[in-house]
């Protein structure tokens, strides 16, 4: 098994089609782990399974090479789809501001229905 220890991952938006290129690759050797040597991650395998056989996870990322990929996706243009709630939240904070509306208008003792 392969280690992904020492390695960063970016991405970058492809210059050959609309989509994002992704790359992992780590610095240096173990002779000399400061050197100007870059090991990119160079393939990636695609075997078929039977169905219903475990699937193991192709690669894992620890927090900080997460968090570097999550940070260069961004600075393609990436940002995280609806399914992860962006809806709900809005609808959490416009209920909130009604109510906050409500106390300040009561506070002020003014009709809201003017404004």
């Amino acid at each position: 098994m392969n280690t992904l220890e020492g390695f960063s991952f970016q991405a970058r938006q492809s210059a050959w089609c609309f989509g994002v290129d992704l790359f992992g690759y780590r610095h240096g050797g173990q002779l000399h782990p400061t050197a100007a040597l870059i090991k990119p991650l160079e393939s990636v395998e695609v075997p078929e399974l039977d169905r219903g056989r475990m699937i193991e996870s192709a690669i894992t990322l620890d927090q900080g090479q997460a968090q570097g990929l999550m940070d260069s996706l961004w600075s393609c243009g990436m940002r995280p789809g609806d399914k992860f709630g962006a809806a709900n939240t809005l609808a959490a904070t416009a209920s909130h501001l009604r109510d906050m509306r409500a106390i300040a208008f009561s506070r002020l003792k003014m009709d809201a229905s003017n404004v």
